[in-house]
């Protein structure tokens, strides 16, 4: 009887052990999924329309700093200048953005470049002189020939002779026409073959083309709607703080 109830005990023993495992298990599932559908939220709510809160971000605290705390016409204009400001460098990041699109390198660069050879021409300035010394190399040229072989026609020859040497020419007349038929076809194997990769060459230089024109006539749009949006709020703020300020009081 003691040993019935022991195994008895035992086997309650080792299902509740496996229930909690099970439930440890299925809680552990939904913390997990909980936490993607988490991750997965909040990556839709804020990195997805990141450049929407972050056009948001500077107006609203600007409006929020200027008639929420400060409320004085000078706190109303210095942030309107300050956006003003911040959209100016927005159209500077989008020129930015299509001088490297296009693979031009560095902006700045180039103006020094520029500045550099601007300041090389003027007139006040000494000028060294630079010899120059030019190499000419000249290229090899390839040539090609073929010889054939044919049995000569004697003009003194007896009419037998001449009709043997033409049944003995034919034969090499055949072969040499086969010869230009297959470097024809070997020719025309080859122009076929360059026009088929020029052609998908071209396609895939056309396709890359669209690809950039459309990246370079909406790629910078966020840029450029994010700069028209401060200059709007910045210049309503700095223009117009002292009507706004009436309003406020």
């Amino acid at each position: 009887m003691r040993m019935w109830s022991d195994a008895l005990v035992s086997g309650t023993g080792r299902r509740h052990a496996v229930q909690c495992r099970l439930h440890a298990t299925r809680h552990q599932g939904c913390r997990t999924r909980l936490s993607r559908v988490m991750k997965r939220t909040l990556h839709w709510l804020i990195v997805e329309p990141l450049y929407f809160w972050v056009a948001l971000l500077f107006p609203l605290g600007a409006i929020v700093y200027a008639f929420g705390i400060a409320r004085t016409e000078l706190a109303i204009r210095i942030p309107g200048l300050m956006l003003q400001l911040a959209g100016i460098l927005t159209v500077a990041w989008g020129i930015r953005e299509a001088w490297v699109f296009f693979g031009l390198g560095d902006p700045l660069g180039q103006m020094r470049s520029w500045f550099d050879g601007w300041l090389s021409h003027c007139p006040f300035r000494k000028r060294h002189p630079i010899n120059a010394a030019t190499v000419a190399f000249g290229g090899n040229g390839s040539l090609s020939a073929r010889a054939h072989t044919s049995w000569p026609l004697t003009p003194n020859g007896t009419v037998e002779e001449r009709l043997v040497a033409i049944e003995k020419n034919i034969p090499l007349i055949n072969e040499r026409v086969s010869n230009i038929q297959s470097e024809f076809d070997r020719v025309a194997r080859t122009f076929k073959d360059e026009i088929s990769e020029i052609k998908n060459s071209t396609a895939q230089d056309m396709g890359r083309l669209q690809v950039q024109i459309k990246v370079l006539g909406t790629g910078n749009l966020h840029i450029s709607a994010i700069g028209a949006l401060w200059l709007f709020v910045g210049s309503i703020l700095s223009t117009a703080s002292t009507q706004l300020i009436w309003l406020v009081e």
